[in-house]
């Protein structure tokens, strides 16, 4: 496997990081591509740098920290791009459980609420007297209880979809 965007997001690190010497920062870039970067926006922000780099390449001033200081406003901007990507992906997927309420889709064994949760990037947790404990990901806060029965009714089944649809706790506070 050879060099990838992790790779060269880890280079851009280290080159904040350990690089001292103006022309080693500049070379350092100049040998990484565009082409690591598969998604479009990434890839475009990373050829503006690029191209401010071959410029600066002759600047006689050879002002490191604002080099630095442009390679931490990419991966500023890269890592706030991965973000909101990363929280696309889990409301895409959090909306499973809600497309199914809309289609009147109502869940009602026990494996396949489960299945759902997991799909929904919901942490299944252990297991208790009552039933499998759902936790959001991030917080790690109990939403929901899958109960342990294999047939579950269909109220109960309903309010668990709304809870894994919405992402708020079904329990009274």
């Amino acid at each position: 496997m050879g060099f990838n965007e992790e790779d060269a997001i880890e280079t851009i690190n280290r080159i904040i990081k350990d690089f001292q010497h103006y022309d080693k920062i500049i070379e350092a870039i100049l040998n990484l591509r565009e082409t690591l970067f598969p998604d479009e926006l990434i890839k475009a922000k990373f050829k503006s740098l690029y191209n401010l780099f071959k410029i600066l390449k002759n600047n006689p001033a050879k002002d490191i920290e604002f080099l630095k200081s442009e390679l931490n406003a990419f991966l500023k901007s890269y890592y706030a791009y991965k973000i909101i990507k990363e929280k696309k992906k889990a409301i895409i997927i959090l909306n499973e459980a809600g497309e199914l309420l809309k289609q009147r889709r109502i869940l009602t064994r026990r494996e396949e609420l489960l299945r759902l949760a997991k799909r929904c990037n919901y942490i299944i947790g252990e297991e208790r007297k009552e039933g499998t404990l759902i936790m959001s990901k991030d917080e790690k806060i109990i939403i929901t209880v899958i109960p342990k029965s294999n047939n579950i009714n269909r109220g109960t089944a309903i309010s668990i979809m709304e809870t894994l649809a919405t992402g708020k706790s079904s329990f009274r506070k």
